[in-house]
Formats: C-alpha cells, structure tokens, sequence
C-alpha cells in the first residue's frame, strides 16, 4: 500500500502531511520523521522527529547537511 516518491524539492507540493522522510545525517546516521501540516515560507513542511532530545517539530527537510534518502507514504 505504500509508495516510494520522489527525493527531490522541485516541488513543495509532492511532500504531504503523513508522509515519511529518511536521511544520511552527520555521522552515516540513518534518521527518520514525518512531515506535518506546518509548512516553512518555501511550502515545504515541517517534520517531526527525534534525534536524542524528545520528539520536536521542526524546518528540518531541506536540511542541507542531511541527504534525504527517502520519501514515502501510506495510502491505506
């Protein structure tokens, strides 16, 4: 049911609230969050995620030293 989408910020409308994001981050760290419906001044959503300080709700996207290694969402 779910679907693998694009990795790219062409668009800010191809990320949707639910979706799920995975990075490389500092490190070769693999991270994982979930977009929200706040959206930064680009359109591009906030996510919520964890990296060792409790759950926050950030711009943290187009983080350009996180490569996003993938986009996906349920569909149900």
């Amino acid at each position: 049911f779910g679907k693998v989408l694009t990795k790219g910020f062409a668009d800010p409308n191809a990320w949707k609230p639910g979706d799920v994001v995975t990075w490389k981050i500092v490190g070769g760290h693999d991270h994982t969050g979930i977009c929200t419906d706040k959206l930064d001044s680009d359109g591009f959503p906030y996510v919520v995620h964890n990296i060792g300080g409790g759950p926050a709700e950030e711009d943290v996207l187009r983080t350009w030293s996180w490569r996003v290694t993938g986009h996906y969402r349920y569909s149900g």
